[in-house]
């Protein structure tokens, strides 16, 4: 079952993001990896806390002209458990993604929305960390429903990626160290925070979060960044692991 809430009140004032500067055209794609058979890509964050809780459902908590942030959640007795926050910055639409745009400006599910589109979302980690939950604000402990305990949270930012026609494996194993080939879209950089019982950092390494050096997106990125824990928290984490 899958709810989708958008808070009737206008949008709130997120911190201004830094220029995008989109790289050039003719810098080099980066290379494919020759791996032979393509591997299946992990589950949407919806499809994973709906097979693993039983619900599903999204709530928008603030939202400007290009970030969001929002909570997945799952629904128990009336109650609802944030098991991820996360927060996104929309990098510039192309027209192929206008009408999906457009409902998931509405509230709809990010990744749900683009899949039932055809389009094959990719997650590139740029870093994760693992910050302590002391270090956020009443509104995570809110939201996630947390003790009063310091728990570790698994913190992840990473570049969302689309793609409609190539093997899974060619975008999936890429690193994000330029402009994305002809048939890939850069949709989104996003950070997400985690549930303690839902995800931690040993779980977001897959074989294709790969080390990367820094990326035409970085300093967006890092606005990102910065920016998550100005709404959420505190500027400084307890561990920083750069992958």
């Amino acid at each position: 079952m899958i709810w989708c809430y958008e808070r009737p009140d206008p949008p709130l004032p997120l911190p201004c993001a830094p220029p995008l500067k989109t790289p050039h055209p003719s810098a080099a794609p980066p290379a494919f990896a020759t791996t032979p058979a393509a591997s299946p890509l992990p589950p949407l964050n919806s499809e994973r806390i709906a097979r693993r809780y039983g619900s599903y459902g999204v709530e928008i908590l603030q939202q400007t002209a290009d970030l969001r942030l929002s909570s997945l959640y799952s629904e128990h007795r009336g109650q609802r458990t944030a098991r991820t926050l996360a927060l996104t910055r929309f990098l510039p639409a192309t027209p192929p993604l206008a009408a999906t745009q457009q409902k998931i400006r509405a509230g709809g599910s990010i990744g749900a929305l683009l899949k039932n589109a055809g389009w094959h979302p990719h997650k590139l980690t740029l870093r994760t960390e693992n910050p302590s939950s002391r270090r956020f604000n009443q509104t995570v402990q809110h939201h996630m429903r947390l003790t009063p305990h310091p728990q570790p949270l698994a913190l992840r930012l990473y570049l969302l990626r689309l793609s409609k026609h190539s093997p899974a494996h060619q975008i999936a194993s890429q690193t994000a160290t330029g402009p994305s080939p002809d048939h890939a879209l850069d949709y989104a950089l996003i950070a997400e925070l985690y549930h303690p019982d839902y995800l931690n950092t040993a779980e977001l390494k897959t074989p294709t979060t790969t080390s990367t050096p820094p990326t035409p997106y970085q300093p967006q990125a890092n606005h990102l960044h910065t920016t998550l824990f100005t709404l959420l928290g505190t500027p400084r984490t307890d561990t920083i692991e750069c992958l």
